[in-house]
């Protein structure tokens, strides 16, 4: 991000004011701030659903407006809050981002997510039937197959956005292993907004403090043991 600036619609006041930014491949940076702060708003120019105000967002030294649309997305996985899960089979919601994915590949972001043996336990494979909104799955199995999904676009980027504020605390350990392990096996960067300062310490290098749309702090995690973070 350099010096970005953006403002939804007619509003008068912007909403992202002179961000900058930049995430290092195999990096986990923290966006953390309170409800409003334009946490969700930063994160969604990197998939372009809105473009800059002023300003750039680059991917790999390119602005993102300058990439294939399709192209741009299939580098950037998304793993929301709540796994948005549609009725029909596993395979055909495992194919949303992507439709040229093989049986193999979703597997293979099965595994790497640790969803497969779950799915394996209920013996229909990639034709298990999924209910609207995922229902008759549990919600760490939702948020797993949430990050097998975004893992099937083989992404150099994942947006995290609170990956684990819905679930429980054991759940939550889970998952935040799991996206621990992701990082090492596919040098995959993070981008991980969340409220929670203990997961920005277990799982961040870095993190940015959010206020009203402005950075009011950016610091390695080493030093929020020693100084606190800006009271946001």
């Amino acid at each position: 991000f350099r010096d970005v600036d953006f403002c939804y619609g007619d509003a008068k006041e912007p909403s992202l004011s002179g961000i900058s930014l930049k995430v290092q491949p195999g990096q986990t940076v923290g966006v953390i701030g309170g409800t409003g702060s334009g946490k969700s708003t930063l994160v969604n120019l990197i998939p372009r659903f809105y473009d800059v105000f002023r300003g750039a967002v680059l991917v790999d030294g390119t602005d993102v407006r300058q990439w294939p649309l399709s192209e741009l997305r299939r580098r950037v996985g998304v793993v929301p809050q709540r796994a948005v899960l549609f009725a029909g089979s596993l395979r055909e919601n495992m194919k949303g981002g992507r439709r040229d994915a093989t049986d193999e590949e979703i597997y293979q972001a099965l595994s790497i997510a640790q969803a497969k043996e779950f799915v394996d336990d209920k013996g229909e494979g990639l034709d298990l039937h999924i209910a609207q909104e995922g229902k008759n799955l549990s919600g760490g199995q939702r948020q797993r197959v949430g990050i097998a999904r975004a893992l099937v676009l083989q992404p150099e980027l994942v947006i995290c956005d609170e990956p684990v504020s819905a679930l429980d605390v054991s759940v939550r350990s889970q998952v935040l292993n799991l996206l621990k392990d992701l990082q090492k096996e596919m040098n995959t960067s993070i981008l991980l907004i969340t409220h929670n300062l203990g997961v920005v310490w277990e799982m961040c290098d870095t993190v940015m403090v959010m206020y009203a749309g402005n950075t009011v702090e950016y610091a390695d995690t080493k030093t929020l043991y020693q100084e606190p973070l800006h009271p946001y």
